[in-house]
């Protein structure tokens, strides 16, 4: 939810994070329960919005808010690479799906790599790095290396990025609400 509220924010459409949510189906509950035979320990994950577990929620809720979008995946890192530079070279602002444990700052586990992650905003270049907003109080930059790494580390992800093109605010935000 921070993702898009944050997106639309900077195009001059400030929905709150709850808005969003309620556009993109509500609060829900569910879990998987993650049991590999090289880890000692079960690893138990929660969700609680609808859909949490998929990553079409991003395309439902923009659809709903009737935002035009682009999203482009590839399974290829250079190719994943180059579109993310093209677009920030160009002044967009990118929604990335990392994987928690590679990007670095949550200061996740080793046996955490591959979990996957949350998508996060991707808004400028800085030096060797890249500006990245997730729900951040202060500017955060991470090194681009870990960036593109944790971007394909998770194969099902395929370096998924959503650019948006345009904004019109809902003329009617309660069917939105209702359809989600």
């Amino acid at each position: 939810t921070a993702a898009i509220a944050h997106l639309l924010a900077d195009r001059g459409v400030p929905l709150t994070e709850a808005m969003v949510l309620g556009i993109g189906g509500g609060l829900s509950a569910g879990y998987i329960l993650w049991e590999f035979t090289r880890h000692d320990t079960p690893d138990l994950t929660l969700g609680f919005r609808h859909r949490w577990n998929y990553l079409d929620w991003t395309d439902h809720t923009l659809d709903r808010l009737g935002v035009r979008y682009r999203s482009h995946t590839t399974a290829g890192a250079k190719g994943a690479a180059d579109r993310l530079s093209a677009e920030l070279a160009a002044g967009a602002r990118a929604i990335v799906f990392p994987d928690r444990y590679l990007i670095g700052y949550w200061h996740m586990p080793p046996h955490m790599e591959a979990y996957g992650g949350h998508p996060v905003v991707v808004y400028a270049t800085a030096g060797d790095g890249v500006r990245v907003d997730d729900r951040n109080t202060a500017p955060l930059t991470v090194p681009r290396p870990a960036l593109d790494e944790a971007r394909t580390r998770v194969s099902s992800y395929r370096n998924r990025l959503i650019v948006v093109d345009a904004v019109v605010p809902p003329e009617d935000p309660a069917a939105a609400v209702r359809a989600g």
